[in-house]
């Protein structure tokens, strides 16, 4: 059975509010073990002593740590058909939560959903919030961010009467039409945040999404049952056995890809997972590889988006190597 390897970065749970931290990324290939080892050693030859497993988070600190990752991407010769990598901006993240989580039950509610959904209406509101919210609320759009984060991550009658009073005081000072539109569809009393989030979990974890993405991507590229080897990771454990199992069990008959189309956009369902097992990264040479890849990719965006500074053009070396080929799918403004 083929092994799609993964391994993540920048991953901080449901805070997407961390400004240390602004990206996450999932990085995932298929790589023999030979050539991941050959390609490891060859690196780690390059390395200090010290080091005995390659990480993205070490190498990028130093110029020889640097040059040692483009001749390590360089000698992979990475494609699209051996790697793909899903990143997502934190902090729009949270615009398009706002939308998802706060809007679209309003419009379920009317019988509106599939049409608020494939007529792209979801997505221009979440990008209208990341754009004007910030200017038409002032500081109130930090307040209003951190209010709902705190609520759906730890939920309590409190934290969602809280969120209510923050949300009213957000239509009472926004200076946009726009914006105190969007603000007055969103359900807005405690008993409906109860409904909503009492009951639920890492509904803002953006490892989960990405995680089902990568799994329909590569369901729909090999056309056969595969098996996902990742990082050791405590959520992802978790989903393994609160959904991914029950998924499995119900798609065990299915031979073939399946996806769902909503408007303009496609959605690969991860028919054709088979199991997630998991392993520490410097036990498997491919572990280490899917690393950098997302260790890389969370870098090279929070410098785009200017969330961080560059470290020696390493931008421009990782975009010289071909990187940014690999960057398939992203939840970003």
């Amino acid at each position: 059975m083929p092994v799609v390897v993964m391994d993540e970065a920048g991953h901080t749970g449901e805070n997407l509010l961390d400004p240390d931290q602004p990206i996450y990324a999932l990085a995932a290939l298929q790589m023999d073990e030979a050539t991941a080892k050959a390609a490891v050693a060859d690196a780690l030859g390059r390395a200090p002593k010290t080091m005995t497993e390659l990480k993205f988070s070490v190498l990028r600190r130093s110029n020889a740590g640097r040059k040692n990752l483009l001749t390590l991407l360089q000698d992979l010769g990475l494609t699209p058909d051996d790697a793909a990598i899903i990143l997502i901006h934190k902090p729009f993240m949270v615009a398009t939560k706002l939308i998802d989580e706060l809007v679209e039950p309003r419009m379920t509610a009317k019988g509106l959903q599939t049409a608020f959904l494939a007529g792209g209406a979801a997505k221009n509101m979440a990008h209208a919030m990341y754009e004007h919210g910030p200017r038409a609320l002032g500081e109130m759009y930090d307040e209003l961010t951190a209010s709902f984060v705190a609520m759906v991550r730890d939920y309590t009658p409190e934290a969602g009467a809280a969120f209510v009073r923050t949300l009213q005081r957000c239509k009472i000072v926004s200076r946009d039409e726009q914006v105190t539109d969007l603000l007055s569809v969103m359900i807005d009393t405690p008993e409906q945040m109860n409904e909503e989030f009492a009951a639920r979990h890492d509904v803002l974890d953006p490892a989960l999404p990405s995680l089902f993405w990568q799994g329909g991507h590569w369901s729909s590229k090999l056309q056969t049952r595969f098996e996902v080897l990742h990082d050791d990771s405590r959520s992802v454990s978790r989903w393994q056995d609160e959904i991914f199992s029950e998924m499995q069990r119900n798609l065990a008959d299915r031979t073939a890809p399946e996806a769902l189309t909503i408007g303009d956009r496609t959605l690969h369902i991860p028919t054709l997972l088979h199991t997630i097992r998991f392993q520490a990264s410097h036990d498997d040479p491919r572990l280490q590889v899917a690393d950098v890849l997302a260790g890389a990719a969370a870098h090279g965006s929070a410098v785009i988006t200017g969330a961080r500074r560059d470290e020696g053009d390493l931008l421009k070396l990782l975009q010289r190597a071909g990187f940014t080929e690999l960057l398939q799918e992203g939840i970003v403004p």
